[in-house]
């Protein structure tokens, strides 16, 4: 059977759900058992959980967090996982001939999944540095809020205070972390663009997919993917995207300026790829 695959990948919190769920509503499979939506997804998160197990396994037995985001090191397949992901594409390419998958983590193992996929398709979404961290750094905000809520006119006060205090105190833990995590994803999905044809990856800002939406289906259907496009505005509301923490607004977040420095070099290289 020849199969087309669809490898949707881009850093935590850089719209790849959004993007998922247009793909999926608009006829590509993009996993059978999904992960279920949360308090920072409302709509979703459109992960096969399938490879969202495998990855976290993998980080596990590289001594890292599974969240990904927590890198002390590039984490290594040894060659049970390198068979482990080579079984699930091949059972997931036995299942139907047109199929994509997303799961940020992808990011990290992409060299490893193209060895198995060779003629896969890439879709690239990316957002911003401080864009990423912020609403990474948000979402731990809104996290500690809603597990220490309380009611009544005192608690919300002692949240406020409390909160206020613990949140500045995540911030300069988890900033330089989530920092490096947004540089080591975008660097080594860059990496990989640079070893393949322009032919074989569409390359798309966040702030601008809902512009590009019809050039990026009309690519789909030329790599020949059997798609009815149904558009994001049917289905979105763009405010989503960058909304407001009463929480993280009001901390400055002091960014290093070498991390500065190298998240511009990434994006400009994102840019001139997307322009070739």
């Amino acid at each position: 059977m020849e199969n087309n695959t669809l490898i949707l990948i881009g850093m935590h919190r850089s719209g790849t759900s959004l993007t998922a769920q247009c793909l999926s509503l608009s006829g590509v499979n993009m996993g059978d058992v999904q992960l279920q939506p949360d308090f920072s997804n409302s709509d979703g998160h459109f992960d096969d959980q399938e490879f969202l197990y495998l990855h976290k396994d993998i980080l596990r037995q590289n001594g890292l967090q599974d969240n990904g985001l927590f890198l002390k090191h590039p984490p290594r397949l040894n060659d049970y996982f390198k068979k482990r992901l080579q079984n699930m594409v091949g059972f997931k390419n036995s299942l139907r001939p047109q199929w994509g998958f997303k799961e940020p983590r992808t990011c990290l193992f992409i060299g490893h999944y193209l060895e198995v996929l060779p003629e896969a398709k890439l879709l690239v979404v990316y957002r911003p540095f401080e864009e990423v961290v912020g609403s990474l750094l948000r979402r731990d905000a809104e996290r500690y809020v809603l597990l220490n809520k309380t009611s009544g006119r005192l608690g919300r006060l002692r949240l406020a205070w409390k909160g206020s205090k613990h949140i500045k105190s995540m911030i300069s833990k988890h900033l330089p972390w989530y920092s490096k995590a947004w540089l080591q994803y975008n660097q080594n999905i860059l990496n990989t663009l640079h070893q393949l044809a322009p032919s074989q990856y569409v390359i798309s800002p966040v702030k601008d997919l809902q512009k590009n939406e019809s050039q990026l289906f009309q690519q789909f259907l030329d790599w020949g993917f059997r798609l009815e496009h149904v558009p994001i505005s049917s289905f979105y509301a763009k405010e989503k995207m960058n909304k407001k923490s009463e929480h993280l607004d009001r901390i400055d977040i002091a960014y290093a300026a070498e991390d500065l420095e190298m998240a511009q070099t990434i994006e400009q290289g994102f840019l001139k790829l997307n322009a070739l």
